[in-house]
């Protein structure tokens, strides 16, 4: 049995989008790889944690200033992570890290 010429330019061609797939998805997943990295370089948010700003320059410049007063209101607070059942030993992890968490619920919904 004797193959054909086109055969091998068929294989070729067909070769052809399987390959271009394949450089797409790895140019792809560099490009993922390098997005944190070309985030944070572009990113302002270095400049903008800046702590030689003043009140009155973060108020000019924010319109709003936080500080820090938990010590001076005599609040001394460290978060604990939850003790749950042991069977959910394998997920602690993930529940962990939610962290604490505030929930408000308007029982009688009476607006208060």
């Amino acid at each position: 049995m004797r193959s054909s010429p086109n055969a091998a330019s068929e294989g070729a061609a067909a070769a052809t989008p399987r390959r271009f797939v394949r450089i797409l998805a790895a140019l792809v997943f560099v490009a993922l790889l390098a997005t944190p990295l070309v985030v944070r370089h572009f990113s302002s948010a270095s400049r903008v944690a800046d702590a030689g700003l003043s009140v009155a320059a973060a108020l000019e410049r924010y319109g709003f200033v936080l500080q820090e007063v938990s010590d001076a209101a005599g609040i001394r607070f460290t978060h604990q992570p939850p003790v749950l059942d042991p069977k959910l030993e394998p997920i602690m992890p993930a529940v962990a890290s939610f962290g604490a968490a505030v929930s408000v619920v308007d029982f009688d919904r009476d607006g208060w």
